[in-house]
């Protein structure tokens, strides 16, 4: 049943725009429409009423000659589905329906619902013709109507009208006239500034710096693609419609996009597949295609499974493509964004990109069509490896030198005969906490550089026991609570072991990261609690709760990034690197896990993180 609905629906499509459905030109497209409807009408009208006239009232002349306007209407119709010749049709079906209103003038046909005619005739020149043109024809019509009145007093033609009723009916006629001239004046004017804005914005279009494409969600294509987009992605483009690329049929025809994998799911909300389907290079190849859903939000594949373009990750594994920004926009109809994205071309350049979707709504809140920008970050991305590269080297390289610092100080102060007075033994205590906290820091530079680097930051997952991790790190982490005065608390749902899959190491050192953070930032009497929820069969949720200083509402989406301190801590001259909950965010995340946390300043802070529990 939906078939054959689409097919019908298809089938009206193709018969009202005269097969230029996928013409972008809107108003090309409203004037094939009004051609073939207007057609459609005079002509049917034209033969029924000849039927009449010839068969009924025995009026053969007249019959004859309507019959024959009608079908010239509807050959100048099919004509046109074969020339493309827009300006030809339209003329030759103002020139029937001129001679149609003439006729019927001259022979008394405009009684009952011949008026018709002459009143619908305005409307149908100004939008078929313009503006300029339309009220050409207006005038000739009006010259053609005064010749036959004086033909008429002449004596030479008898209209059985009296002047009157012709004058009343040029002055309801003359005022359709003017109502639709303003109408078209209007039209043509905003035609004229909208084209004049569409220039601006596609000059502005192919000279950002930044790829920019659209998806329109009613055709399930990629519509648009700028300059920019093109280099960046390798894409194919078709500088005739501007398509990122074209798709056709085996026979070189442009495929429907209606029936598009796309544009099918969004219509029915089933899954879609299409094997009929080839894309144009630039270089003329075509390829042959089998395209889904996921295909037209990532990238375009063949037969071989070789895409022109292929998103994947910075390790070269493949983007999930329910994952990419346009995709994630076309299923919520929100914004997304993602900077993890890389392309790789057909020669093999891998480019690091950041891909932003942008919804477009209409009033009533529908998504119509997505914008899509891309940013070529390979620059970016290089500086940022090269500054991590440096980083995790100068790291490795004060290792050494920092150990030795320690080392000697602490034999430094442990001598018993040495003769320090208490002024210098303070200093040498410094040095040694001062080193303490440098090498702390250094270590921390050296995690950030493993999880930048992604292939150094290694977890090996092993099945542990999440309690025991929770328990250690609270017992390692309460010599530190006591000197503090602050108290150390544990609420735990679960009695017995939970076993997850985990780096041990890495596990442990996320706990005692948020539990050092919670006791660092919680004054003398507070209370730090390390809990667990009851656990799912998926997963078990911990928290580390404070009653600290809490992180400032404008400040809480920055804290998980690289070297971020809140304004409070900075102020009240606390401690730290920066750098622990990156740390603690990457080691969960790699763990499949999440964290997450609510705050209140002044009143404390709870991070909570959760682990996959073993199946």
């Amino acid at each position: 049943m939906k078939s054959g609905n689409l097919f019908f629906v298809r089938f009206l499509r193709n018969a009202l725009y005269s097969g230029f459905g996928s013409e972008k030109d809107g108003l090309f497209l409203t004037r094939v429409s009004l051609f073939n409807s207007f057609s459609l009408l005079s002509s049917g009208s034209l033969i029924l009423f000849g039927f009449q006239q010839a068969f009924a009232n025995d009026q053969y002349v007249i019959g004859i000659f309507e019959l024959a306007l009608g079908v010239l209407i509807i050959f100048n119709a099919i004509l046109f589905r074969f020339s493309k010749d827009i300006d030809a049709a339209r003329h030759i079906l103002s020139f029937a329906v001129f001679v149609v209103l003439l006729f019927l003038l001259i022979t008394g046909g405009i009684e009952g619902t011949g008026i018709l005619w002459f009143l619908m005739f305005p409307g149908a020149v100004f939008f078929l013709n313009g503006k300029r043109q339309g009220l050409l024809w207006m005038v000739c019509l009006y010259l053609a109507s005064v010749a036959v009145v004086v033909l008429e007093v002449a004596g030479v033609l008898n209209t059985a009208y009296s002047f009157l009723a012709i004058r009343q009916m040029f002055f309801v006629m003359g005022i359709i006239t003017a109502l639709v001239y303003v109408y078209e004046n209007k039209r043509e004017s905003d035609e004229r500034i909208i084209e004049q804005r569409t220039m601006e914005f596609s000059v502005i279009l192919e000279h950002l710096p930044v790829g920019i494409m659209l998806a329109r969600v009613s055709t399930g294509e990629i519509v648009s693609v700028n300059n920019a987009a093109s280099d960046i992605l390798g894409a194919v483009r078709n500088e005739k419609t501007t398509k990122a690329f074209e798709f056709i049929r085996e026979d070189g025809s442009p495929y429907p996009g209606d029936e598009l994998p796309l544009s099918v799911t969004l219509n029915t909300g089933a899954p879609a597949t299409r094997s009929d389907v080839f894309v144009r290079h630039k270089d003329g190849a075509q390829v042959a295609l089998k395209i889904t859903r996921s295909d037209i939000l990532g990238a375009v594949r063949n037969e071989k499974t070789t895409k022109a373009f292929e998103f994947i990750r910075e390790d070269g594994s493949p983007y999930p493509g329910d994952e990419l920004p346009l995709s994630v926009t076309l299923n919520t109809g929100a914004p997304a964004a993602r900077s993890d994205v890389f392309v790789r071309h057909k020669d093999g350049a891998q480019v690091a990109l950041k891909i932003t979707s942008v919804p477009v709504k209409n009033d009533v809140g529908r998504l119509e069509s997505v914008i899509v920008v891309i940013v070529d970050m390979t620059k970016e991305h290089e500086l940022d490896r090269m500054k991590t590269e440096f980083v995790s080297v100068a790291s490795h390289q004060l290792q050494a030198p920092l150990a030795g610092i320690r080392l000697f100080t602490e034999m430094f102060m442990e001598e018993k005969n040495t003769n320090l007075t208490s002024e210098q033994r303070d200093f040498a205590k410094q040095i040694y906490l001062n080193t303490d906290r440098m090498v702390d820091l250094v270590q921390d530079l050296l995690n950030v550089a493993r999880i930048e680097g992604g292939v150094r930051f290694v977890v090996v997952r092993k099945p542990v026991d999440a309690m025991y991790l929770a328990e250690t790190a609270v017992r390692e982490m309460r010599i530190m609570a006591d000197a503090k005065k602050i108290k150390l608390e544990t609420v735990f749902e679960v009695h017995g072991s939970v076993i997850v899959e985990a780096d041990e190491s890495k596990i442990r050192q996320a706990f005692q990261n948020l539990i050092n953070n919670a006791i660092k930032y919680s004054s003398e009497g507070g209370v730090v609690t390390v809990g667990c929820d009851k656990p799912t069969r998926e997963k078990i949720t911990f928290f580390v709760r404070d009653t600290g200083v809490g992180i400032p509402k404008l400040q809480q989406r920055k804290i998980f990034e690289k070297f971020f301190r809140a304004d409070n801590v900075v102020a009240a001259e606390i401690e730290g690197t920066g750098l622990g909950l990156y740390i603690v965010k990457a080691i969960i995340e790699r763990h499949g896990g999440k964290i997450w946390f609510e705050s209140e300043e002044g009143k404390g802070t709870t991070f909570r993180f959760t682990l996959p529990v073993e199946g």
